[in-house]
């Protein structure tokens, strides 16, 4: 896991991305799981 701020460690968005990252390689990284959802990377960011 890269360096992830207490605060965003602590985001239930971020732990179930996390979680269902175990399933889909794609989901490790924001980038990944921001094209699965069709969003921005920036808005993903936001959210978590």
């Amino acid at each position: 896991m890269a360096n992830i701020t207490s605060k965003t460690s602590s985001n239930i968005f971020y732990q179930a991305r996390y979680a269902a990252s175990a399933h889909n390689e794609q989901l490790k990284s924001r980038e990944g799981a921001a094209d699965i959802m069709s969003i921005d990377r920036g808005r993903l960011y936001r959210i978590e």
